[in-house]
């Protein structure tokens, strides 16, 4: 259905309460921070494999909540908590979507509900399935295997210094005077409502002045820090001036 968000766990052996206690609390919080205050309920449960059935507390409600325009706000609300989960489910699967998923700081919608799906899923070898379909019929489906769940529980739990890392070569990175400018720049442009080929011609403008300066390896942490800040269309013109494997640059040897 469009008003709800159907979460399953495949098991062969039961998994235990207390694992499946932290996903719904989880649940719950990620749900309410990203809708501002909206709860997250579970409609119904299904055995077998555990199939939940979520959805928000004002569709639980109905017919008694009343009011089309609270109706309509919910179903939003569920579709697009559920495109957040689906985003997760999908980085979880490559080693660079992990690192942004076991990253340090504030969690973005849905981050810590997935963190503890993971967690569920590789320590008792589930299976997972996060399904939502919207009011016109599309199908929104995401899934991680037990091996893929076990592969990124494996980030949090074995490579947290390798995160930490990162996660401080980065921040020198945007430490910098010229960076942090760029960045300032970017994200006041961010509220001017440009057009996609305006994006475009800022990004090459500042990327070049970076160039110049010799930090062009700080551009994957300043597309990251742009996503962050929910400004995809500013990340994907960064991330298109970035070069090498894996998109990722060699800060500078200084030798003096």
């Amino acid at each position: 259905m469009a008003d709800e968000i159907v979460l399953t766990f495949n098991f062969e052996a039961s998994p235990p309460v207390d694992g499946l206690g932290e996903v719904f609390v989880a649940l719950a919080r990620d749900y309410k921070e990203a809708t501002k205050g909206r709860v997250l309920v579970i409609k119904s449960i299904q055995s077998g494999s555990i199939i939940v059935a979520l959805t928000d507390a004002a569709l639980a409600a109905a017919p008694y909540a009343g009011g089309a325009l609270v109706g309509v706000s919910a179903v939003n609300a569920v579709a697009t908590f559920a495109k957040n989960l689906k985003e997760w489910f999908g980085r979880a699967k490559s080693d660079e979507g992990r690192k942004r998923l076991y990253r340090r700081g504030k969690k973005a919608a849905g981050q810590r509900s997935v963190e503890a799906i993971i967690a569920t899923a590789a320590k008792n070898g589930l299976g997972v399935r996060v399904k939502h379909t919207s009011p016109k019929g599309e199908i929104l489906e995401a899934e991680l295997t037990p091996a893929q769940a076990v592969q990124a529980y494996e980030m949090s739990v074995v490579q947290p210094t390798k995160v930490a890392e990162i996660e401080a070569t980065e921040g020198r990175a945007l430490a910098r005077p010229d960076v942090m400018v760029a960045i300032e720049k970017l994200r006041d442009a961010g509220n001017a409502n440009l057009s996609p080929i305006q994006i475009e011609s800022l990004v090459d403008i500042i990327v070049t002045a970076l160039q110049l300066a010799g930090a062009e390896y700080t551009l994957p942490s300043i597309a990251s820090h742009l996503e962050m800040h929910g400004m995809h269309e500013f990340a994907e013109a960064v991330r298109k001036h970035i070069k090498g494997s894996g998109g990722t640059f060699v800060p500078p040897i200084n030798t003096t």
